[in-house]
């Protein structure tokens, strides 16, 4: 899927320190990635903040559940196997034990943004770097500042045999420095980084490891006699600050975790002097470490709220926690909320509620579900990967509602109540064309193409759509970044907004029609947007505070909004 955006939303979120949390312990259940998700309660105590901020005037937020992991990014291992998880969205450093439970660590809540993790096993303490290049060491339930600016720390890599500790910064033109156990600058060794993403540290040959995403390059550095040697070159997505992850295994061999085009990344060995694809990621890439309890590295996921492994030996990759994020979402007229991402959630239909996720609808034949909607009767619609549709009852079966007019996957779906009809987006990424179709609820046989758009597609994303009470079809375009309106009977489109997205690295992006407003909404990384019908000017609607990636939306039969983002599912209401 999708792309880890851990660094290109560097945008916000001021996370900061206060006491320490006591959280109960809870059970993570192991997920793999080909078998039915199972659902992971968490009955972790933890004050999460809202779901968004600067909501508009007359709504009101209601959440409907809400994961103990909200973006987690930074990742680090205590001298006994435990993990240390800095989880951004809820101001947390949540620690994952051995024994598979989960525990509040600490709260961080008036510390600025974390920046990086590490641990120093000699004396029990995790370091904390943040935003605002100050150093903090946390142990015993007590916050220490080592340093109150001055260190650049995009990744912490602790010498487990003295706890000094080498920094990077994924700044342009940035140092690579190592320090005394309390913070105190022992040398500069490398000048000149471009965009240090992770370090990796060999303290048996002495070896410390480093990638630069600008750059695209992974260097090593001997640390004997501060020589160096590019060992890869053209690596992620050079020119970008797009993630090169790297770690070492637990017999010192190097792997890399790296972004590639279309927002795809894998694992890969180094052995023989070059890199080796391992295995596809499934969740995207991000900071990485090596779990000896688990034989795997482990990556948050900061798209889905999760933590991923990857087990080198059997290439076989697993959801530590429980995957937050959906492209599709519909509450059905009973208030019960489902959501549907493909292979992301076992390709399956789940309902969530405040306890979790559990399976709805299992069998979905041959496809995976893209996108979930529903009818002015409350009958349910998912818009497969095979192009077909299929109807959803209130126990949970699916049955084959229209099938035949594509075999393309479904993009988006979305009900058109003027003509009582689904409108199906359907798109074919080698060809970059999207073709859109109205479907009639009394002939589903009978599929009418709309029109069909060229020259689409954009890292790996293609048009989403919406459609107003007047039967008139919208597209969100990104290849042009414009919307592009389509009357209601009509096969040619006009412009209706354009520049619509700031930012390239919104890799799915979804639009639905809210009738409270008579508006388009528009979702991005962290923002909903509202662009009226009768004005097409952008204002905002309401801002994330915490998670990332706002996938799913869609308007319930009150008129309200369903949404998820990484790690929370939850209600806009209109009051």
């Amino acid at each position: 899927m999708r792309n880890y955006l851990i660094l290109l939303s560097l945008v916000l979120l001021l996370l900061s320190f206060g006491c320490i949390g006591g959280g109960q312990d809870t059970e993570v259940k192991s997920i793999t990635s080909d078998t039915e998700m199972k659902s992971t309660t968490s009955q972790l105590t933890t004050s999460i903040p809202g779901a968004v901020k600067d909501l508009k005037t007359n709504w009101e937020e209601e959440m409907v559940y809400q994961h103990p992991l909200v973006y987690p990014s930074y990742l680090t291992l205590d001298g006994e196997g435990n993990i240390f998880i800095a989880s951004r969205g809820n101001n947390k450093i949540i620690k994952l034990l051995t024994t598979g439970k989960f525990s509040t660590y600490a709260d961080i809540s008036s510390l600025s943004r974390v920046f990086s993790i590490g641990y120093q096993p000699g004396l029990g303490r995790l370091l904390i770097g943040t935003s605002q290049t100050a150093l903090y060491g946390f142990s015993n339930g007590e916050m220490t500042t080592l340093k109150n600016s001055g260190i650049y720390a995009s990744s912490i890599a602790v010498n487990n045999l003295d706890d000094t500790f080498y920094t990077c910064s994924q700044g342009r033109n940035s140092k690579i420095i190592h320090y005394g156990v309390n913070g105190k600058r022992i040398s500069t060794l490398v000048t000149g980084v471009d965009g240090c993403f992770q370090l990796a540290l060999d303290e048996t040959n002495n070896i410390l490891y480093y990638s630069e995403t600008f750059a695209g390059r992974i260097t090593e550095l001997d640390l004997s006699d501060k020589s160096r040697k590019v060992i890869a070159t053209g690596v992620g997505i050079p020119g970008t600050f797009e993630p090169i992850a790297l770690a070492l295994d637990g017999d010192n061999t190097l792997y890399s975790f790296a972004a590639l085009e279309q927002w795809s990344s894998s694992l890969n060995k180094y052995d023989g002097g070059s890199f080796t694809k391992v295995m596809d990621s499934i969740s995207g890439a991000g900071p990485m470490i090596w779990s000896s309890a688990h034989s795997a590295f482990l990556v948050g996921n900061g798209v889905g709220a999760n933590i991923v492994s990857y087990n080198p030996s059997t290439a076989r990759a697993e959801y530590l926690t429980q995957y937050v994020n959906a492209l599709g979402i519909v509450e059905t007229d009973d208030g019960t909320v489902l959501v549907c991402d493909g292979d992301q959630l076992g390709g399956s239909i789940l309902s969530v509620s405040s306890s979790g996720f559990t399976p709805f609808t299992e069998d979905l034949g041959e496809g995976y579900c893209r996108h979930l909607e529903r009818d002015f009767d409350g009958n349910i619609y998912a818009g497969m990967t095979d192009g077909s549709i299929l109807k959803i009852t209130k126990d949970g079966s699916a049955t084959s509602w229209a099938s035949g007019y594509s075999n393309l996957p479904i993009v988006s779906l979305h009900y058109d109540s003027k003509n009582n009809a689904m409108i199906s987006f359907t798109a074919n990424p080698e060809t970059s064309r999207t073709t859109i179709w109205r479907i009639y609820l009394d002939s589903p046989e009978e599929a009418t193409k709309v029109m069909e758009l060229s020259n689409t597609l954009i890292t790996g994303s293609l048009p989403t759509g919406a459609v107003d009470n007047s039967g008139n079809i919208y597209v969100l375009e990104r290849k042009a970044n414009v919307i592009y309106k389509i009357q209601n009977d009509a096969s040619t489109a006009t412009t209706f907004a354009s520049n619509v997205l700031d930012n390239d690295a919104i890799t799915v992006p979804r639009m639905e029609y809210l009738s409270k407003e008579d508006a388009l909404l528009v979702s991005t990384i962290e923002n909903y947007e509202l662009w009226p019908l009768n004005n097409p000017v952008k204002s905002t609607f309401a801002t994330n505070n915490g998670g990332v990636d706002n996938f799913g939306i869609n308007e319930n039969k009150n008129g309200d909004l369903i949404a998820i983002h990484s790690g929370q599912v939850f209600r806009l209401v209109f009051r």
